[in-house]
């Protein structure tokens, strides 16, 4: 096992409409011992795509999980998309959030 360290586990991505597309790239510093290895990344929908290295990363390096996904036409308001890490942490999981919001796109 071994420990990390996320410098923005919510993000803030803003506003925008349906059809637009958000992205995000989060950091995941090893402060530990042993290489952090990522092993899956669940979401809370199946919209979200998400990408990360598939190797270890070595201690005082950083990995990085880039999420994204395309606003759907029922996302007006406050929306919060989540992704957990699985990995070989103290805690099992490492939470990420993107939070946004989506103006109604009718006149």
């Amino acid at each position: 096992m071994t420990s990390v360290k996320t410098s923005e586990p919510v993000f803030f991505a803003g506003t925008f409409a349906t059809g637009d597309t958000v992205s995000h790239r989060f950091s995941i510093i090893n402060e530990g011992k042993e290489d952090l290895a990522i092993d899956t990344v669940t979401t809370s929908c199946d919209c979200i795509k998400s990408s990360w290295k598939r190797k270890g990363t070595i201690p005082g390096d950083t990995a990085f999980l880039t999420v994204s996904f395309i606003v759907s036409p029922s996302d007006i308001g406050e929306q919060v998309k989540t992704a957990l890490v699985s990995a070989n942490v103290a805690n099992a999981f490492i939470p990420f959030r993107i939070r946004y919001f989506v103006r109604n796109n009718i006149k």
